[in-house]
């Protein structure tokens, strides 16, 4: 029997491997797997690959300008990573659409309106009034009775207004029509007509036969004083203005006195004058109270 001796071993000559070949492809995601066989005793062996290095893949989207918003391109790629660039700027309003119209007047604003032809947008520019075109005014002149004045009326809207007045003229009698002696017995009269119009004035002519009294007036206004002649003798001097209008045209204002009995100082009542008197035909109805400072009734009645 052959005995071994330990001089006698050699060593393990270890595994040769090959090259390797990819078992599994590696992605961005997970590790791929490299395996290697030894060329002597196919024993394997494996290796991981490491993850693939991400490479960007954006695509381009477009977002187009709008009348207020700027345009821009997103770039996105599949891992969800994304970008702005590439803006352009706003288009703006194109207001070229007619949308709504109205005029001006003279004095109310007109408008017109344009929408825009990319939106619902809509731009107003106001029309001012144009206010009134009065031109030259039609002249109205004044008569006897009635004040003058000037129309204008508005060239574009007819409306009218009236300005510059002038006072009514008065008649003016200068033109006789008609005449009428007087007699003793009876008045004449002269007739005088209006040199502008038809309006007549009869003036008249007293009879010949003296003048008369026409009338007489006096009111509480033309009263002037009472006074007592002496003290507690209860007679009264009543002192007023009178206008006495005659036949022969004239009028005059005189003073005029007359003396009553009264009761202290409340003086009332009724004074008929005498036929001898200028205001004969007359009665003074008086309610005087004090000194006159309290005037109820004063007036002149024809009888």
């Amino acid at each position: 029997m052959n005995e071994k001796r330990f001089e006698d071993y050699e060593a393990a000559l270890g595994h040769d491997w090959d090259d390797g070949t990819v078992t599994k492809e590696p992605t961005e995601t997970e590790e791929g797997v490299m395996t290697f066989t030894c060329r002597r005793c196919l024993d394997t062996r494996t290796s991981p690959i490491p993850v693939l290095e991400h490479t960007h893949n954006h695509l381009a989207s477009v977002t187009d300008p709008t009348c207020t918003e700027q345009g821009y391109t997103t770039y996105a790629c599949s891992c969800g990573d994304s970008y702005d660039a590439d803006y352009t700027p706003a288009l703006g309003h194109d207001f070229t659409i007619p949308a709504g119209h109205q005029d001006a007047t003279c004095e109310e604003s007109g408008y017109t309106t344009h929408k825009c032809s990319r939106c619902d947008a809509t731009d107003t520019v106001i029309i001012p009034a144009t206010g009134h075109g009065w031109g030259v005014g039609v002249v109205t002149l004044p008569t006897c009775t009635e004040q003058g004045y000037t129309t204008y009326t508005c060239a574009n809207c007819s409306d009218t207004r009236v300005e510059d007045f002038e006072a009514a003229l008065g008649h003016d009698f200068s033109v006789l029509v008609d005449h009428k002696d007087a007699t003793p017995d009876e008045d004449g009269y002269d007739i005088w007509k209006c040199i502008r119009c038809d309006e007549t004035k009869t003036v008249v002519i007293p009879k010949t036969g003296g003048v008369t009294l026409v009338s007489a007036v006096t009111t509480s206004k033309d009263f002037i004083s009472i006074e007592e002649t002496a003290k507690n003798s209860r007679i009264w001097v009543l002192t007023f203005k009178v206008t006495l209008t005659w036949s022969d045209g004239r009028s005059e204002t005189v003073i005029c006195s007359v003396r009553l009995s009264g009761n202290n100082a409340n003086l009332d009542g009724k004074f008929k004058f005498a036929d001898d008197h200028d205001l004969a035909g007359y009665t003074l109805v008086y309610d005087v109270k004090g000194n006159g400072s309290n005037i109820k009734d004063f007036k002149l009645i024809r009888n």
